[in-house]
């Protein structure tokens, strides 16, 4: 598949170095001068980011529709799909951009997106409102490295805010129901075997209930591990 590569900047930097994927870029005018590896250096158009759909998703002045590669963000409506959107707003809006377009799908590039502080899907990492999404096969380290510190520091998605093992906002509410497991949304409640290990992700989905009855209209079903008494318990 022949590599396409767009540049999204703006002519007042001087140099915007990108590390693994671009040798040298120096501005001259409105367009960006790109060498990769020993290349020669050639020409790209530059473009403008406008609008920021959510955490991992924009569009630029000419109608482009650019999704970041290597992360996922929360669907909107989802815990911290506000937050993500607004942080990726922070990260591109107003600022020289440079994409490396991989692939399309539809009328949407996936690409890996730099400003002159490095890559963005790093960026949002870091910040704890994006999870790693390796599809591509990129293996970059710093992907793998900004997520693992998020995780380890609770930052962002994986906070209290998203990622709960008792609920903050209603105690009582204690089922933890999980959008997927095993491929099957399935809820547990006290006194479950694995009650106590299961978190909720509520940036996947994931939901409390206050009754059994609650979580079964909404699609899950008990799981394997609960026992037959039900929640509260039945008393003889």
């Amino acid at each position: 598949m022949k590599e396409r590569v767009n540049l999204i900047i703006k002519p007042r930097f001087s140099k915007l170095k990108i590390t693994g994927v671009a040798a040298a870029t120096v501005a001259i005018g409105a367009t960006l001068m790109l060498s990769f590896g020993k290349g020669k250096s050639v020409p790209v158009p530059s473009y403008t980011a406008i609008r920021v759909f959510d955490g991992d998703t924009f569009e630029t002045k000419e109608k482009q529709y650019i999704r970041l590669s290597g992360i996922n963000t929360p669907e909107m409506g989802q815990c911290g799909s506000e937050e993500a959107k607004k942080e990726l707003e922070k990260l591109i809006l107003d600022k020289a951009l440079y994409v490396k377009v991989l692939y399309h799908i539809g009328s949407r590039s996936m690409g890996l997106v730099y400003t002159d502080e490095g890559l963005v899907s790093t960026a949002m990492l870091a910040s704890g409102w994006a999870e790693m999404n390796d599809r591509e096969n990129l293996d970059l380290q710093e992907l793998k490295d900004a997520t693992n510190q998020a995780r380890k520091k609770k930052v962002g998605i994986f906070s209290n805010l998203c990622t709960q093992e008792t609920n903050p906002k209603n105690p009582s509410c204690s089922i933890k129901a999980n959008v997927t497991t095993n491929g099957i949304p399935t809820y547990h409640f006290p006194g479950c075997q694995t009650y106590a290990t299961t978190k909720l992700e509520l940036h996947h989905g994931d939901r409390w209930f206050c009754t059994e009855k609650e979580a079964v209209k909404a699609g899950f079903r008990k799981a394997k591990t609960c026992p037959n008494t039900g929640f509260p318990p039945t008393r003889e």
